[in-house]
């Protein structure tokens, strides 16, 4: 009799964990049945024009999960250096120059992805450079100029926030802004790439 009540009770919680696995697996399904997490790299290219000739090239890589929790496997990428900067009586302070990525990736219907990027790119121009005493323009309404001469390094700020719909290996230029300072196009790149295991 006992033995029996023994089988009875494993079965019984044998049949509660298959239930409980089958239901913690299909919480883990998207509307199109398609696993919650889904591996994923995004690439993203920044280039930049002097007219039609390229004169750099900037890629990343990060890899992420494609999730229908917006924000919750963000990744992120930070790549730069500390530049020193003299005033004062020979005191020195440092500002950070380089590329921060942020990026969103969410599956959506169709077997597509809504890549969301957020980037941040800061850059000096030297003080003996040409570029360093260009002509900037203040103002697109009044065309009012004004003329950079100064013996302190000029730091240069590039900022986009954008979203694209991509597919597998799928590639959009999704932003193109000009340097205020040298002229160049700067142009950035993405690409979706699934993650085959």
């Amino acid at each position: 009799m006992t033995k029996s009540i023994n089988i009875v009770t494993i079965g019984i919680i044998s049949l509660l964990i298959a239930v409980a696995a089958a239901s913690a697996q299909s919480s883990l399904k998207t509307d199109s049945g398609s696993s919650a997490l889904i591996p994923v790299k995004v690439n993203v290219v920044i280039s930049e024009y002097d007219g039609a000739k390229e004169v750099s090239v900037l890629p990343y890589t990060l890899s992420a999960f494609a999730s229908q929790s917006k924000g919750r496997f963000r990744s992120s990428l930070r790549m730069g250096l500390n530049v020193p900067i003299t005033y004062g009586s020979n005191q020195i302070t440092y500002k950070g120059v380089g590329t921060n990525i942020d990026c969103d990736v969410s599956p959506i219907e169709g077997g597509s992805f809504e890549v969301h990027v957020s980037l941040q790119r800061s850059s000096v121009y030297p003080p003996s450079s040409s570029e360093a005493k260009a002509t900037l323009q203040l103002s697109t309404l009044s065309r009012e100029s004004a003329i950079i001469a100064t013996n302190d390094p000029v730091f240069g700020q590039f900022n986009a926030t954008f979203d694209a719909v991509l597919r597998d290996g799928q590639t959009k230029e999704s932003t193109i802004a000009t340097d205020p300072v040298s002229g160049h196009v700067i142009k950035v790149d993405v690409t979706l790439h699934l993650v085959k295991e």
